[in-house]
């Protein structure tokens, strides 16, 4: 019999996951949209509904990490696993719920603990992407996570419009819980296992000490700055493209598939390079917030469903891939013996948070007739965090270093 080569596999397998994940994130600028307009013509109360999506994650994945934190590795599965199936059971449930809801109220309720089981999956799960790899093994198994995360952006793209005009929203929740579930179930728990070996022993008690660092605060401002753009150009797409600019749907989903494509390139082509070049992270989260912003900064002056949105979008994803990467790589590094769960919980909070208030007030710019100046905000809102970037200061120098 063969031996499974944990250092070999694990960094891809691990990965997989994350096509779901992916996929469900992507929703909110298609099918999460699609239906919530059912119910209502005020891109308001859309940006509302869809803003659970963060508004939960600014505490769902901070309790998971803490609650997994605090569970002892010898549970059936293990101390991630365990509840990160718990999350992703919840979440299916009340997403086949949404087809059914007769009313916006419903809907939100719906959407609320749709979104807060979301995050509660996905919170242990980007623990355990850096818990079962070797240490000089993360930034490469993060960078694979997320590029496989765009192979679901790719997925939803291609054919939500298309599922949508065959069955609307019951088949289109049908697909979405198959390509979250699939993915998931295939790899964990029956063939990637957690090591107990790379979890701390160490009893982790929430407080807030991971805000007197300034390292820690400039990581999460700057991450904040990132998915501002993120939440923008994604979350928003159905908002801002879709009700302001009047593009059709499946422009919109196209612009999806290439976001994703175009990301899953750039992640391969970057985890490549990743051990060859000598590049400092913070050169690469610096790269990424500079991209970004020129990307969104020049999709500000386009008014029409031309082809120049695909260089837009290609340019977004490269600036997206690199910051994320960076921004998970970092928080590895900065959170100290028995915190890493808890400390991912906070990241993650920062990347919640900002597309709250991106869904919240973008959905009313549009409705004030000044969705115009989207692109423009969060492009200035991303040239702030490249100077956050600059503030923050490693233990070591390069990417591939180890402590």
């Amino acid at each position: 019999m063969i031996k499974y080569n944990t250092r070999r596999w694990n960094p891809f397998l691990i990965a997989i996951p994350d096509i779901g994940i992916g996929m469900f994130w992507s929703l909110t600028g298609t099918v999460g949209s699609w239906i919530a307009y059912q119910h209502t013509d005020s891109a308001l109360l859309v940006g509302l509904l869809l803003s659970m999506s963060a508004f939960t994650g600014i505490f769902m994945q901070t309790i998971a990490g803490i609650i997994s934190d605090k569970t002892p590795s010898s549970i059936r599965f293990g101390k991630r696993t365990f509840w990160l199936l718990i999350g992703l059971a919840s979440a299916c449930f009340f997403q086949m719920l949404w087809p059914f809801a007769t009313s916006y109220t419903m809907l939100f309720i719906i959407a609320f603990c749709t979104y807060a089981s979301i995050n509660f999956f996905q919170g242990p799960y980007y623990t355990l992407v850096v818990e079962v790899v070797d240490f000089d093994q993360v930034s490469f198994t993060i960078l694979l996570a997320r590029t496989f995360a765009q192979i679901g952006t790719i997925i939803i793209g291609l054919i939500a419009a298309y599922v949508w005009d065959i069955g609307g929203a019951l088949l289109s929740c049908i697909v979405i819980c198959l390509i979250l579930a699939i993915p998931t179930l295939s790899i964990l728990p029956t063939i990637v296992k957690e090591r107990p070996e790379n979890q701390s022993k160490v009893d982790s008690k929430i407080n807030l000490d991971v805000f007197r660092n300034k390292n820690n605060n400039m990581l999460f401002l700057s991450t904040f700055c990132a998915l501002t753009g993120f939440g923008v150009f994604m979350p928003m797409m159905g908002g801002y493209m879709n009700e302001h600019l009047k593009f059709h749907l499946n422009f919109t989903g196209s612009l999806v598939a290439v976001f994703g494509i175009s990301s899953v390139v750039i992640g391969i082509l970057t985890s490549m390079m990743l051990n060859k070049l000598n590049i400092t992270i913070k050169k690469l989260f610096g790269a990424g917030m500079i991209i970004f912003s020129a990307a969104l900064f020049g999709g500000s002056f386009l008014t029409e469903n031309c082809y120049c949105w695909y260089t837009i979008t290609i340019f977004v994803s490269f600036g997206f891939i690199l910051t994320q990467v960076s921004s998970y790589t970092i928080i590895a590094r900065l959170a100290p013996e028995g915190k890493l769960g808890e400390y991912m919980g906070w990241l993650n909070m920062f990347f919640s948070l900002p597309q709250l208030l991106v869904l919240i007030f973008g959905g009313w710019l549009i409705d004030a007739g000044f969705g115009s100046y989207l692109y423009i905000v969060a492009s200035i809102i991303l040239l702030i965090g490249f100077v956050a970037v600059t503030q923050i200061k490693l233990p070591t120098a390069t990417i591939h270093q180890e402590n």
